[in-house]
């Protein structure tokens, strides 16, 4: 049987996206839980946000995985609960590392290693340039002085 563009693809395995219609409520949800509290971090992360959509998919016998929420927020097919949620992780993971590693309320050294894998913010170093003499060079009996850039003629 062949596929025309008003028959869908029925190749591969199903897309179970549709299984529950109650993908928005639940990320919201689990953003109002991810709230550091006295002493806690609750970092927000794709990790924190799947054992949560996991815990609310076995009231209904389903699972979902972190690769197929990680799937769900990226590409060209990005469903837009699981886009938002991912852009909010980044700006709220990196929003939080930053003051809090500052404040000291984090750990600088973990906000920091989390800030460089995650969000790209490296710590820049200077690199020192050593600039070495040249050796003296004989031509002919002849030593020549000369600068780097200059060019030794055969005639020297």
């Amino acid at each position: 049987m062949t596929n025309t563009p008003n028959t869908p693809n029925t190749v591969g395995r199903p897309q179970k996206y549709n299984i529950t219609d109650k993908w928005h409520e639940w990320i919201e949800e689990w953003k109002s839980v991810t709230i550091d509290t006295d002493g806690e971090v609750n970092l927000p992360t794709i990790e924190s946000l799947t054992l949560f959509l996991q815990d609310k998919l076995k009231e209904i016998n389903k699972y979902i995985s972190l690769n197929t929420v990680d799937t769900y927020g990226r590409g060209e097919d990005a469903k837009p609960e699981f886009l938002g949620a991912l852009q909010w992780i980044k700006c709220e993971q990196k929003k939080r590392l930053l003051n809090s590693g500052l404040s000291g309320d984090y750990n600088s050294t973990i906000a920091k290693l989390i800030l460089s894998s995650n969000h790209g913010m490296a710590e820049k170093t200077e690199q020192m340039v050593s600039v070495v003499a040249m050796p003296s060079i004989k031509v002919g009996g002849k030593e020549l002085e000369f600068n780097i850039g200059n060019d030794i003629t055969k005639d020297s």
